[in-house]
């Protein structure tokens, strides 16, 4: 919930390559009124994504292709947001570097969980030692450790259909802290992250109750990010049933379960 003050204050995201934009429909042109395409489009690209204006060899604008489908005003604007010449930074970074690069930042969000319940902050010389140790540390167990084949089923984290957006939440009790945690994430079809929160909450007695009070926090926190439409994956049973009364009297949110 930290950046929520930056989501209501009118900020969008960056384009990125737009696959997951709707031109008309979503606030994506920075220094704009509303952040949205202001005049009307031709008919059919009320249903076109941001990703059709752009060229994916070039990583630039279809200028050409703006202007005619676009009035002057809201093509100027569209022109003058910079896209990224690489789809990903991490390309840029050798195997070695990748891995110790994405050691410290988990080291770094742990950390800033850690402060969230009230552990103090560590000072920043151990972070990169304990990244460096902990990255060494499971190069030598993967080396050691003996993976025996198995016919068990396990649960696997299933992508939403295209055009589609998954809402996966969690809480946790903490009985020590007298508090509960809640964390929810959005992440599209091609398993991109577009929204996610943590928060601190109130003492609950149950993981049960805990469970519930996250899935209301995080039906709150998408709605408030401008997610009307989402699939809801909770691991409880009871409170993804509850839901299903719920999603058939919300004028404001569509929900389908999957259990």
């Amino acid at each position: 919930m930290v950046a929520m003050p930056i989501l209501r204050s009118g900020c969008c995201w960056k384009v990125g390559n737009g696959e997951d934009i709707w031109v008309k429909k979503d606030k994506w042109i920075p220094n704009y009124p509303s952040n949205k395409v202001l005049h009307q489009v031709v008919e059919e690209e009320e249903e076109w994504r941001v990703s059709v204006h752009i060229d994916p060899d070039l990583h630039c604008w279809r200028r050409e292709l703006i202007m005619a489908s676009s009035q002057r005003d809201d093509a100027a604007a569209i022109c003058k947001i910079p896209l990224s010449r690489r789809q990903c930074l991490v390309e840029r970074l050798p195997k070695l570097e990748l891995e110790l690069f994405v050691t410290q930042a988990w080291i770094i969000w742990y950390q800033r969980n850690t402060m969230v319940h009230g552990v103090n902050m560590r000072e920043l010389g151990w972070l990169n030692r304990r990244a460096a140790e902990y990255l060494d540390e499971h190069k030598k167990a993967q080396e050691n450790l003996m993976i025996t084949s198995t016919t068990a089923s396990r649960l696997v984290w299933q992508a939403p259909p295209p055009a589609e957006y998954k809402l996966n939440f969690d809480a946790t009790v903490f009985p020590k802290l007298q508090c509960s945690g809640f964390g929810a994430i959005i992440r599209n079809a091609n398993e991109e992250v577009r929204a996610g929160m943590s928060a601190k909450g109130p003492y609950e007695d149950s993981s049960e109750e805990a469970e519930v009070m996250a899935c209301r926090k995080a039906i709150e926190f998408s709605l408030e990010a401008g997610f009307a439409r989402l699939i809801i994956e909770g691991d409880r049973l009871n409170v993804n049933n509850n839901l299903s009364d719920f999603a058939e009297k919300s004028p404001f949110l569509a929900i389908y379960m999957m259990i």
